[in-house]
């Protein structure tokens, strides 16, 4: 994940994403917190699609993402999550607005 993270911040998109690919099987194979892995793995990816110019697949994932993050009870006194969640909301919004075409 982290080195996804370093293509992406490098602007190597299709890197960072076939990265993100490969993570896949291995986050379904975690025995815990597969399921967190996979909403951080899917708001990597909707990032990279974001930069590649792809904010529908993109707000849809993110949109995905925020609803798995919310739904957990442990939300209160858990700082990590709370975090997540207000970064994923603010890349929901940027998203959004970008594939409604940047009439804003």
């Amino acid at each position: 994940l982290l080195h996804a993270q370093i293509e992406y911040h490098a602007c190597n998109y299709s890197q960072a994403l076939k990265l993100l690919a490969e993570l896949l099987p291995k986050v379904e194979a975690l025995p815990k917190q597969k399921e967190l892995v996979r909403a951080m793995t899917d708001h990597n990816v909707a990032l990279v699609l974001l930069q590649l110019g792809q904010a529908a697949p993109a707000t849809l994932m993110m949109h995905k993402t925020l609803t798995f993050l919310t739904s957990s009870k442990d939300l209160e006194g858990n700082n990590e999550r709370s975090q997540l969640v207000g970064k994923c909301r603010d890349n929901l919004l940027l998203a959004s607005l970008l594939s409604s075409g940047g009439n804003f």
